[in-house]
């Protein structure tokens, strides 16, 4: 395995590349905001400080079609946002460790069911807690997750959880709203247009750019 530091033609920004036996992944160093995060996580190490969790509830029949539909929205979602799919890795510069990140290519989405339909809203709260202060794995590993819930036959939702590295604000409104229009399309048995959101590969770069021009 070999890193090396590569520069984009044309841009001024660092890309890693991390060859393996069988692939090659472009890496590429941190934003300004991630790197604050990432320091934020190497000092609080293994705890909560930097998750967010939240849930959405619907009323209304839940079955197994409702189920599916919401499954299908979320994974729309996910597989059209790029920055859910990054991985925070360490890189040996040789003379100092430094932060970087990747994108794997998508691949399908792995979402949970739980069903509380039979031990009431209490166990609902107790779970939503105890899953958003469970710390996440940094290093290499997936920083979203996402489960369907059933409260009830009447009441249902899904649960998603990021690593604030990954996302801001913004984007959880986003988040929200898309989720909302994909279910309800599908609902009505229609097919969503799939469009790629903007790449946070090329966000990285276009702030490298600003940073390293007379205007900042």
């Amino acid at each position: 395995q070999q890193n090396h530091l590569q520069t984009i033609t044309g841009e001024h920004i660092r890309v890693f590349n991390k060859y393996t036996q069988h692939t090659k992944v472009d890496h590429y160093p941190l934003s300004h905001s991630q790197n604050m995060f990432y320091y934020m996580e190497k000092t609080y190490t293994g705890t909560s400080s930097e998750n967010i969790g939240f849930m959405i509830a619907y009323r209304g029949k839940f079955d197994l079609f409702a189920k599916e539909c919401l499954e299908k929205a979320i994974s729309f979602v996910m597989r059209a946002n790029e920055n859910f799919r990054t991985r925070i890795v360490d890189i040996d510069f040789n003379e100092y460790i430094g932060p970087g990140q990747y994108f794997p290519a998508y691949q399908q989405f792995r979402i949970e069911y739980i069903d509380f339909s039979e031990n009431g809203e209490c166990s609902v709260n107790d779970w939503l807690k105890k899953m958003t202060d469970e710390p996440m794995d940094f290093i290499d590993s997936e920083l979203s997750y996402a489960a369907v819930l059933k409260m009830n036959h009447q009441c249902y939702g899904y649960y998603l959880k990021f690593h604030q590295i990954i996302i801001d604000g913004s984007t959880l409104t986003q988040i929200f709203d898309e989720v909302d229009d994909i279910y309800r399309a599908l609902q009505n048995g229609n097919i969503p247009e799939y469009r790629q959101r903007p790449q946070y590969s090329q966000f990285i770069g276009d702030e490298a750019n600003y940073l390293m021009s007379a205007q900042a």
